[in-house]
C-alpha cells in the first residue's frame, strides 16, 4: 500500500493470489479505489473471476 502511495500506476503488483486479495482488503479500508481497481484487474486476469475475495477484521 506505500508503494502505492509513493508511486502510483507505477507501483509493481505481484501475482499471488492470496497476495492480491489482501491489498485489495487494505486498498479498501484506506479508501485508495484507483489501487483496488488495479488489484481486481489483476486478480481477475489471474482467476478469471469477477468476484473472488473477502475481507475480514483479524477480530473476527
Amino acid at each position: 500500500v506505500l508503494q502505492f502511495i509513493r508511486n502510483g500506476r507505477r507501483t509493481s503488483i505481484p501475482e499471488n493470489r492470496y497476495q492480491l486479495q489482501q491489498l485489495v482488503c487494505e486498498a479498501e479500508f484506506f479508501g485508495l479505489e484507483v489501487y483496488r481497481k488495479m488489484l481486481r484487474r489483476r486478480l481477475w486476469k489471474l482467476t478469471g473471476k469477477a468476484t473472488f475475495y473477502a475481507c475480514y477484521s483479524d477480530s473476527d
